[in-house]
């Protein structure tokens, strides 16, 4: 669908509003799409529509004139209006028919250009469908070079293998005269072998007499060593004897060293007893001693004192 003069006319306008500058790309992005031409001669109108607005905004009527004025401008304004709008009236008409026609020449130069946009397009999917083909040859020839140069390897590699097994071929076969070489000089050999081993019968036969003979000391030997054994029995049970005597010995002396250990405590207790009776006696004597001195003849009474005991403590 066309962009309508309306519409650019519109998205122009708007753009101002929004403080963006009205370009050609900015109205074509707003739009979404649309032709430069028609954008570029709409945009010239609109700008200089904007330029006589700003013209007639900048102009300022001075006070003294205005008061003077305001009868004759409305009547002028009246008679204008009438004028002015049966003028617009056919001008309209007539702007209205040279758009019409202006409008069907964009149509037709839209038409053109979104024909040869499409065929531009076509050309260009053609032009990248035969570029594919072309890379797509370009990758099977590749790989054909690289498969005839791995089947040329490979041929190759089979020629030196054929070679080398030919070569392996002679290796074995001169193993095997070597073998059978081998073999004849074994089965000589073998028959060496074999009379000797006759010999060496005979040799065994002769040691195993011997070995029988060996055998016989070795069962008087077993029957020297079974009596020493019964002996060492003998002995490990006296020793065993010995041993719990020698416990017993023992566990009698712990018991006199408990008695011993027992005396000495006694002995110490007797002791500090004997201490303790020669204590009392000391005190006996000191008090003994004072009974034995002078009384007071001052005609007090004498005080009575009684002996302590010594069986105390």
């Amino acid at each position: 669908m066309a962009i309508t003069r309306e519409q650019i006319l519109e998205t122009a306008s708007k753009l101002a509003e929004q403080g963006i500058k009205p370009t050609q790309t900015n109205v074509r992005e707003s739009l979404g799409g649309g032709s430069f031409t028609t954008i570029s001669e709409v945009l010239r109108e609109w700008r200089a529509d904007q330029d006589q607005t700003a013209q007639l905004q900048a102009v300022v009527i001075p006070a003294d004139i205005t008061d003077r004025t305001n009868i004759l401008i409305a009547q002028l304004w009246e008679t204008a209006q009438n004028l002015a709008n049966d003028r617009l009236l056919k001008e309209r008409e007539a702007l209205e028919h040279k758009e019409a026609l202006i409008n069907a020449e964009i149509d037709e130069s839209n038409k053109i250009i979104e024909t040869l946009e499409n065929e531009q397009a076509e050309l260009t999917n053609q032009l990248d469908t035969l570029n594919n083909d072309n890379s797509l040859l370009t990758h099977k020839n590749n790989e054909l070079e690289n498969l005839t140069n791995s089947l040329k390897t490979q041929l190759t590699a089979e020629k030196d293998r054929a070679d080398q097994a030919t070569a392996h071929a002679n290796q074995l076969q001169a193993k095997l005269d070597e073998q059978n070489a081998k073999i004849e000089r074994l089965t000589a050999e073998l028959a060496t072998a074999t009379a000797n081993a006759n010999q060496a019968t005979e040799t065994a036969n002769a040691n195993a007499q011997r070995a029988d003979q060996a055998i016989a000391e070795l069962q008087n030997t077993h029957i020297e060593n079974a009596k020493l054994i019964g002996k060492s029995d003998t002995l490990a049970e006296q020793l065993t004897k010995a041993e719990a005597t020698a416990t017993a010995q023992a566990n009698k002396i712990e018991a006199l060293t408990a008695q011993v250990a027992k005396l000495e405590q006694i002995e110490k207790e007797n002791a500090e007893l004997k201490r303790m009776i020669e204590g009392n006696k000391k005190i006996d004597d000191k008090q003994q001693s004072l009974l034995d001195q002078p009384q007071d003849t001052t005609g007090a009474k004498p005080r009575k004192t009684q002996k302590p005991n010594n069986n105390e403590n």
